[in-house]
């Protein structure tokens, strides 16, 4: 089946008209200054940082310290020709500086803005946050959701849907005033985001246990060609599959990995249908736990903005659709096994509750739990089989956020980079898997890092890291 859609185009020059919607001038830390040229179409930042929490561990601080640095390589604006000729360049025109990942990643994305976001915040960089965060309201202006990442070619599809939680972290290290105008202007966008993420393909009817009809979400790329960012990529997955090039079967597998793109696990093992054979994804035949468990956060956050700007009509909607998604998920996706820890943390179960407990020990007792952090998966695929990330369950945060900045500082002496990705099995060790090579820089590990180092770093010891 082939989607056709249309987007608003984004004007030469336009960005101006922004200014109508959102806040003329950001807060008083201000985006990065002194920016100076780098390539073709984006210039880079200079702008010294520093890490203003208590790490008690002097070699540790030093660490903070010099991941915090690291943002200045990181920054990026748009050059004039991007905006005067965009027809010119697939980078998209925002308005305000942005944090790219690094390495092959030369342009921001969209869920990786939010641990970017909570790394910079966590550095007292609120006015480089915001402006982070006013570039993807922007985008949401525009295309009417937020894309994957700023180029042409990344607006076929989404990530997920972060966006929410972005705005109230920001609106809350501005201080949380209800009159700071950036609330009322993210509310239209994030409206925009959930009718992106609740009508059309992307939502599928389902029946709960009581015979009710319900609408849960997926990921689902407007896109059934190669993606043209891993076109060469796509073309050898489809004939490794024995489909023809033209085929309603290889359009079929081209959308299911721009969907898996989509999800930001690109690739894992819970899209395939035999393990190890990227031509065997599925991605559009399932229902994700943690999606619509970002889309129940996502409906309380337009809730709480709701009411914090006066909107109630729109915060009692929000808070029914919440309650009802929530009803339809512990009907139809709530088990005693750990698969998925992202619904506890959009709140699902209450800290405590029968059923939060039940997940936590399922989890203790996975096998995911190892000595770099919490995996990914079990299955060695082939794609990323071991890679660990930031902690999930709360009960366990301080033990998980450890290991975490063990792994980073760890790596970071060996090699002198932070890294995409980690290995779970092995502390220290890069991470693997995937279409491509591990890349360093990194956007959302430093944020990651950051965060932990400011809410746990008080009480971490270097030496106790070997």
């Amino acid at each position: 089946m082939t989607v056709s859609v249309s987007f608003r185009p984004i004007p030469a020059g336009g960005v101006n008209v922004y200014n109508d919607l959102l806040p003329a001038r950001l807060s008083s830390a201000g985006p990065l200054q002194g920016l100076q040229g780098d390539r073709g179409d984006h210039q880079e930042g200079t702008e010294e940082h520093s890490f203003p929490h208590v790490v008690g561990d002097p070699e540790l601080a030093s660490f903070a310290v010099e991941v915090a640095g690291m943002w200045k390589h990181l920054s990026r604006q748009v050059c004039d020709d991007v905006r005067e000729r965009p027809d010119r360049h697939t980078l998209l025109p925002l308005p305000y500086p942005f944090i790219i990942p690094g390495d092959r990643f030369r342009e921001c994305y969209n869920w990786d803005s939010y641990w970017i976001i909570l790394g910079l915040l966590s550095c007292d960089l609120v006015g480089t946050a915001e402006g982070l965060l006013l570039n993807l309201l922007y985008l949401v202006q525009r295309l009417g959701f937020a894309p994957n990442g700023a180029r042409s070619y990344y607006t076929n599809r989404s990530q997920p849907p972060l966006l929410g939680c972005m705005v109230r972290a920001v609106w809350e290290a501005k201080g949380g005033d209800p009159s700071d105008p950036l609330l009322a202007a993210a509310l239209p966008q994030l409206l925009a985001c959930h009718r992106h993420w609740t009508t059309g393909h992307k939502v599928v009817g389902v029946t709960g246990s009581d015979g009710q009809r319900h609408g849960l979400s997926r990921y689902y790329a407007a896109w059934d060609r190669p993606r043209p960012e891993s076109y060469r990529e796509d073309i050898e997955t489809a004939r490794a599959a024995g489909l023809d090039d033209g085929s309603k079967e290889a359009a079929q597998l081209w959308r299911d990995l721009a969907s898996a793109a989509e999800s930001g696990w690109d690739f894992s093992s819970r899209w395939l249908a035999e393990s190890g054979d990227l031509g065997s994804i599925r991605t559009t035949q399932i229902l994700p736990a943690d999606l619509n468990a970002l889309l129940y956060k996502l409906e309380l956050d337009i809730s709480f903005i709701a009411t914090t700007v006066g909107d109630r009509p729109t915060a009692t909607l929000f808070d029914s659709h919440a309650a009802n998604r929530k009803l339809a998920m512990q009907q139809l996706m709530c088990t005693t096994a750990a698969s998925n820890w992202i619904p506890l943390w959009a709140g699902l179960a209450n800290p405590g509750s029968p059923q939060s407990c039940a997940a936590v020990a399922s989890l203790l007792a996975s096998g995911l739990l190892r000595e770099g952090g919490i995996m990914a998966t079990l299955h060695n695929t082939g794609q990323h089989p071991a890679n660990s990330g930031a902690p999930g369950a709360e009960e366990i945060a301080a033990q998980q956020a450890e290991l975490y900045c063990r792994c980073c500082r760890l790596a970071f002496a060996a090699s002198g980079h932070m890294h995409e990705k980690y290995d779970g099995l092995r502390p220290g060790q890069v991470g693997g898997g995937g279409e491509y090579a591990t890349c360093v820089g990194f956007g959302w590990s430093n944020g990651v890092l950051l965060d932990l180092m400011q809410k746990h770093g008080a009480g971490m010891v270097a030496a106790e890291w070997s």
